[in-house]
């Protein structure tokens, strides 16, 4: 079969993400759909992020993750520990090493330049990439600094960047799209919209790979 055939035999997939960067089953569910795509070689795939904010209202320098955990699901510290140990074991799962945070960020400027660098085809090198430095590193993705040190890494102009995050270039798309996400019912993340050929499904959570090779095996 010709080069030209196979292409032309493939299943185009379109994967549209609802994720928040400071949510770590997104950063899973991220690494599972990753290894199902390149399970799938009888498929092309396009991926698309979309902003979702987990806490909109938290503030510029963030708030202490143990009491945000704790706060927001009503637990106490054995219960958060043992949840952090599952975290832990099923990022060991698709390689990532979750780190043990001091405080969660407010991620409305990270949503504003992983759109920005979606818009130069980077959106996927820069999810990974504010994914690691938050859960791996350890870093404050509202810093400016360190987005606009991710960004460079990633190959993104800096001055432009730099400019993005002076201003409030994107914020209005990113409460909007926020919005949007929450009148179509989605209500936690992550959440995967995956669609060809006029067939659609969605799924939640930070599924194995397995569950995402099913549904790219009915898009048929």
């Amino acid at each position: 079969m010709s080069t030209t055939t196979q292409a032309e035999s493939k299943k185009h997939i379109q994967v549209d993400i609802y994720s928040d960067v400071v949510c770590p089953w997104c950063f899973v569910g991220k690494r599972n759909l990753e290894h199902a795509m390149r399970e799938a070689r009888d498929a092309d795939f396009q991926v698309k992020w979309h902003p979702f904010l987990l806490q909109p209202s938290l503030p510029k320098e963030g708030v202490p993750y143990a009491e945000y955990i704790q706060k927001k699901y009503g637990i106490d510290a054995t219960a958060m520990e043992s949840i952090f140990r599952r975290l832990e074991s099923t990022g060991k799962t698709c390689g990532i090493n979750f780190t043990r945070r001091a405080r969660i960020s407010n991620s409305i400027d990270a949503h504003r330049l992983l759109q920005y660098a979606a818009n130069q085809n980077k959106g996927n090198e820069m999810a990974e990439a504010l994914f690691q430095t938050y859960f791996e590193a350890g870093r404050d993705i509202a810093s400016s600094d360190v987005l606009l040190a991710e960004a460079t890494r990633v190959g993104l102009n800096t001055a432009e960047v730099q400019r993005l995050l002076e201003s409030d270039e994107g914020l209005s798309y990113v409460l909007d799209s926020n919005a949007e996400a929450h009148r179509r019912n989605i209500n936690g993340v992550p959440h995967f919209l995956i669609q060809s050929n006029g067939r659609s499904f969605e799924i939640s959570g930070g599924q194995p790979p397995s569950v995402f090779l099913n549904i790219f095996d009915l898009l048929q």
